[in-house]
């Protein structure tokens, strides 16, 4: 085993090398550049492009280079590549909508939870995930003819929002009223007593000139028992740490000359799975000689992201801060390949890249987003058990990773999904798609 391997044996708490990751996506990627090629040449044929097209059809030549095979000779474009993929992926999203959710248990014991989660899944398929399941498998299928092949990662996306929530002396004395009446209960009912009435008037009397004594202090500490008491009453603001103390703090200042102020605090917006179509080796790498994407050696991930959305999805994800710094200062392509397609690993759609400026990848546009890798590969542990590895790397940042952890789905399988157009062959490289052999008729069409 050398250091340019990815490990096949690791314990669930070791790292590996992070520049076995990166050389072998460099790997994967010159290995596959036949296959990018065929990509590209294969997208060609789908838009009906060709060099020299002009906007009227037809021919035209220069003085130097008059047109073939004479002036104004036909050259339109014939959509037949498009029309018959259009005609299937109808097909396809129609048995989409009409496919029946299945969920069984493993044991008799789980028959009951199979049936309420199914009754889940179908919610979510059906509202929550209506529109983005729609338009996913439409990708999935198309891609899946353009090129042989595509991908479907199914996740989950929690989406986070801020909203202005109110803060005011009266919900201040309520609060903490009825933390010091319930914490004087459990003491009597551990004495074996009861809190009468009057009792829990009482201390709920003291709560209240309690808050306006701290509001009135001079010192910080009459501040810091409120801002003790806004955490444990929003758990939202709490969740944000240093920033949410910060926050509330201000409110409470303000609240010092006021009767009521407001603060900001995070909200859960959408918590629900999602489903995503992915581009081979445009979106996705795994080795070329993979035979079913379930039992590849490992899927990488490529996300192109922007600062906002990087630091977004570095705070939900808990990344290592000091990894996140260091990705900060290298903008665009986190990998260098030299030699080929420059769209290779720069890009974030196929038919863009094909002919795009060299500033996406090099200059401006580039410079405005960030290319991370979120590696999915397997590998064996001493406690003598497959497992599957997540790991989030970057090229130009050797010297960790971002997070690395054992996957936490209990079924131990990749959460992406191939979708072939040929079975001939046994490598997932091998199906054609709808140009590679349709596209003869196409051409005699024209």
């Amino acid at each position: 085993m050398t250091n340019d391997t990815i490990p096949a044996l690791l314990a669930p708490a070791a790292k590996p090398d992070p520049k076995s990751f990166l050389y072998e996506i460099r790997q994967a990627v010159m290995d596959a550049n036949w296959f990018q090629q065929t990509m590209r040449s294969n997208d060609d044929l789908r838009t009906c492009y060709w060099p020299g097209q002009t906007a009227d059809g037809k021919k035209h030549g220069t003085v130097n280079a008059p047109a073939r095979p004479w002036e104004n000779a036909a050259d339109h474009r014939v959509h037949l590549l498009q029309e018959v993929m259009n005609e299937r992926t109808v097909v396809r999203r129609q048995a989409m909508k009409r496919a029946r959710t299945t969920i069984k248990g493993r044991t008799v014991d789980d028959q009951a939870r199979a049936a309420l989660l199914k009754q889940v899944v179908d919610y979510y398929l059906r509202t929550e995930m209506g529109a983005e399941v729609e338009n996913e498998t439409t990708l999935w299928s198309n891609w899946s003819q353009g090129f042989g092949h595509s991908v479907m990662q199914v996740g989950w996306q929690t989406e986070r929002q801020l909203e202005e929530r109110p803060l005011s002396v009266q919900m201040l004395k309520q609060a903490h009223a009825a933390s010091s009446v319930a914490e004087a209960e459990t003491s009597a009912a551990q004495a074996g007593q009861e809190l009468d009435e009057l009792a829990a008037a009482e201390i709920a009397g003291n709560a209240y000139l309690e808050v306006e004594e701290w509001l009135m202090s001079e010192d910080s500490g009459g501040l810091l028992r409120l801002l003790d008491l806004v955490m444990l009453l929003d758990e939202d603001v709490a969740e944000m740490g240093v920033a949410g103390r910060s926050e509330v703090m201000r409110a409470l200042k303000r609240l010092k000359r006021r009767e009521e102020t407001t603060y900001q605090a995070p909200f859960v917006k959408r918590s629900a799975p999602c489903w995503e179509a992915l581009q081979p080796y445009v979106d996705v790498f795994y080795p070329t000689e993979t035979r079913k994407l379930p039992e590849a050696r490992w899927i990488a991930r490529v996300r192109w992201l922007d600062e906002v959305a990087l630091r977004s999805w570095a705070a939900s994800e808990e990344l290592d801060e000091s990894w996140l710094r260091e990705v900060l200062k290298h903008p665009g392509k986190c990998l260098d390949l030299t030699g080929l397609s420059e769209w290779v690993l720069s890009a974030v759609t196929t038919r863009m890249s094909t002919r795009q400026p060299p500033s996406w990848s090099d200059g401006t546009q580039g410079a405005k987003y960030y290319q991370v890798l979120e590696v999915y590969w397997r590998a064996f542990t001493p406690f003598q058990v497959p497992v599957v590895y997540r790991t989030i790397a970057h090229g130009k940042v050797p010297t960790g990773f971002g997070k690395h952890e054992v996957c936490k789905a209990y079924h131990g399988k990749y959460p992406f999904f191939d979708l072939r157009e040929e079975r001939w062959g046994r490598m997932l490289l091998e199906s054609r798609g709808v140009p590679d052999i349709f596209g003869t008729y196409q051409s005699a069409v024209k």
